[in-house]
């Protein structure tokens, strides 16, 4: 069985579980960075939006040996999880007034987010963009957010740079930034480890833990982590939900610290994750980073 017809499997053994009460359909998303991937959508006649289930690591998962039944067992249960409560407003996301205090911002990748950018309202920033969405809920099961595209901002009648302003209040409100050593993060995983000596790392994110790259931007917070950590900060984009922050001493190897990065890309994030190869400084006197 190829790719499509374990698709096209799913989507019917979904739809027959059912016994038809729901609109089972399969679609091509694209992600971050140009991901792409398969998702599936159960839509029930009472409600009028679905969480999407990527079907891509299932099939990987059926070509390792598991079965058809367990993998639509799964992924019903998934769904029951997840499924909304009630039907979503969509109405809501066309009023300017109700929306604008939930709008955030996400950093990600300008190369690699090309077709993504052509939709959406963006701002250039090093070799990066700034990003927007509606932060629609925020719970103990994860968050729900709708993209802030092109059509929304037409319709809302207001400016990018309004757009932003907004989302430079709301970000660090809604989503507000922990700043950890790197032994706090790894925790027990350090315990008996000879760390005398080593440069000292901390982790920069948000709450959720989720695009939590985007904290670097947040007013006055880089200003804060380098009056805590001593001096300018070297900025590693570890993924677009962290970064790491270093102190600049000036004699630090760039390169080497940049083949760092590059090695996190390519070995321990999934494609989606990477944000940048670069390595960038925070400079403490002009309040900027560079890279």
């Amino acid at each position: 069985m190829n790719y499509e017809q374990f698709m096209e499997c799913v989507r019917t053994r979904v739809e027959e579980v059912l016994g038809g009460e729901a609109r089972v359909t399969v679609y091509s998303v694209v992600k971050n960075n140009s991901v792409k991937l398969d998702g599936l959508t159960i839509m029930e006649r009472e409600n009028n939006v679905s969480p999407t289930i990527y079907l891509n690591p299932y099939f990987e998962a059926f070509e390792h040996g598991m079965e058809m039944d367990k993998i639509v067992r799964e992924i019903l249960k998934v769904y029951t999880q997840c499924r909304p409560k009630q039907k979503f407003d969509t109405d809501y996301l066309k009023d300017y007034e109700k929306v604008k205090d939930r709008i955030v911002y996400r950093l990600v990748n300008y190369e690699k987010n090309r077709e993504l950018l052509e939709q959406m309202p963006c701002i250039r920033f090093l070799d990066l963009a700034v990003i927007f969405y509606c932060l629609i809920a925020v719970g103990e099961e994860g968050t729900a957010s709708v993209a802030v595209k092109s059509e929304y901002r037409k319709v809302w009648d207001i400016t990018l740079p309004q757009i932003y302003e907004q989302a430079k209040i709301n970000t660090p409100k809604l989503l507000p930034y922990v700043l950890q050593t790197m032994l706090e993060v790894l925790g027990e995983l350090c315990d008996g480890m000879d760390t005398s000596g080593a440069v000292p790392m901390y982790v920069l994110t948000n709450q959720l833990r989720m695009n939590g790259a985007a904290c670097i931007l947040y007013p006055d917070v880089l200003r804060e982590c380098s009056r805590k950590i001593g001096g300018d900060l070297l900025i590693l984009p570890s993924s677009i939900h962290e970064v790491i922050l270093m102190p600049d001493h000036g004699n630090g190897n760039r390169a080497e610290l940049r083949e760092m990065v590059e090695e996190i890309n390519q070995t321990q994030l999934e494609a989606e994750e990477v944000l940048s190869g670069q390595v960038y400084r925070y400079e403490r006197n002009t309040n900027k980073i560079i890279l």
